[in-house]
């Protein structure tokens, strides 16, 4: 993530000590999954503001420097670092595709070479799940069926551009959407076992990060109530999880 310590220095002169430490936690936040949740508990856990006095000043940061849990300045840096990203695989690509051309190697040899740059090549699906050849109306309800069951929305237009750019099957749509039920059953069941479930990162993020394979872990069972779970896991968060 690229910092200008100028222009942050110039936004927040006016912030108390404790105000830059909530709002760089937001930040880095934000860099992870591209927006913050609207939810205060979440944001107070973000943040780590276990006391009102710090809870008052996350409120105050959001309202400062967060729109709706949106913030274009950087919106505009995740892109750019994006696009950085794309141009090197695609680099990549074709400086493989110019050794294969010149090489001399039997065919083996040039198979083996184009399977080692597609594995190299950070394709954001696997090839048995890219369905080239849907239409635009397809691709278009697949896109709708999946925002549609994605509980957060935001960064539409983006998500989007993903679906068009990386055209996945039917097939992989609906496991999308089953993989989105199942985490939501999960952190519904997590935040009824009075345990920390954490909030929906924006669907791009979740794309671009492969959420889906993301594995459910086991609810606790040990007989706490949830205000104590709450307690034991505010505690676990301050003191590393020391006994």
């Amino acid at each position: 993530m690229k910092f200008s310590i100028g222009d942050y220095l110039a936004d927040t002169a006016h912030l108390t000590a404790q105000q830059h430490g909530i709002y760089l936690l937001l930040i880095m936040h934000y860099w992870r999954n591209e927006s913050l949740p609207d939810n205060d508990t979440q944001l107070f856990v973000i943040a780590k503001a276990f006391t009102k006095e710090i809870q008052d000043d996350v409120k105050y940061i959001v309202s400062a420097f967060f729109k709706n849990g949106i913030q274009k300045r950087l919106d505009k840096e995740i892109a750019t670092a994006k696009e950085k990203y794309e141009k090197r695989v695609a680099a990549q690509k074709e400086s493989v595709r110019k050794r294969n051309a010149n090489s001399n190697a039997n065919s083996n040899a040039n198979s083996n070479e184009l399977a080692c740059a597609s594995s190299c090549s950070c394709s954001s699906l696997s090839p048995d799940l890219d369905s080239s050849s849907l239409s635009k109306k397809e691709l278009s309800e697949l896109f709708d069926q999946f925002y549609a069951a994605y509980p957060k929305h935001v960064k539409k237009a983006d998500t989007l551009h993903w679906f068009q750019k990386n055209k996945p099957s039917k097939d992989m749509v609906d496991m999308f959407i089953g993989k989105i039920k199942e985490q939501t059953t999960w952190r519904n069941a997590k935040k009824n076992a009075g345990e920390f479930a954490p909030d929906w990162a924006a669907p791009i993020a979740w794309l671009n990060g492969k959420r889906w394979e993301d594995e459910c872990d086991h609810i606790e069972n040990d007989g706490l109530s949830p205000a104590g779970r709450r307690t034991k896991a505010a505690a676990e968060r301050v003191f590393g999880g020391a006994q």
